[in-house]
């Protein structure tokens, strides 16, 4: 039998740390302002990251999550993402949205949740940041990606030669050109 890369002891340890570093996570909150988000985690993020975890714990790292608006899911599932991240050195992963407006608001979302956390925290610093690409001092990084909405014949080289181990996709319904998302997943 294979060994499983992800056990729920892993997943357990994994959450602990994820959980302390959302305690650090500084974000501007419609309702309240500037919050901690650890602080202030709603049902639907709880019950998100429920889902993300138990996966794992699984070996299920294919994960859908179907939502409606305003449930915080976006801002938690970025901060998932940073925090990912910045614990796996070297990680080439990605984040991928509808339009490049969307990617260019969560990269700089992300880039800020990496930049307010305080040193003493030891979390891997941002050494470069434009609009495609964030890294990490762990030589980790973000690429972000537009899968655009309509069915253009580019659309076909959506991620390809850059050897993504991570992947970070919104708006999926959005994406119309069912080549790139075929070509996205291998």
């Amino acid at each position: 039998t294979s060994m499983s890369a992800w056990n729920r002891a892993k997943v357990d340890e994994f959450r602990a740390v994820f959980m302390e570093f959302l305690s650090y996570v500084v974000i501007d909150s419609k309702e309240l302002g500037r919050i901690i988000l650890g602080d202030h985690i709603y049902r639907a993020q709880q019950m998100f990251l429920d889902t993300v975890f138990d996966a794992l714990a699984d070996d299920i790292h294919d994960i859908y999550i179907l939502k409606s608006r305003q449930l915080g899911l976006s801002t938690i599932s970025r901060a998932l993402a940073a925090f990912w991240n910045g614990m796996h050195d070297g990680l080439r992963g990605s984040v991928v949205f509808d339009t490049g407006a969307n990617a260019d608001e969560a990269r700089s979302e992300i880039a800020s949740i990496i930049s307010q956390l305080p040193k003493s925290f030891k979390f891997p610093r941002v050494v470069a940041d434009n609009r495609r690409r964030l890294q990490l001092d762990n030589l980790s990084q973000m690429l972000f990606f537009s899968a655009g909405r309509s069915n253009a014949r580019s659309g076909g080289g959506l991620g390809r030669s850059v050897g993504i181990n991570f992947s970070h996709a919104s708006e999926i319904s959005s994406w119309v050109n069912e080549e790139g998302l075929a070509s996205y997943k291998r």
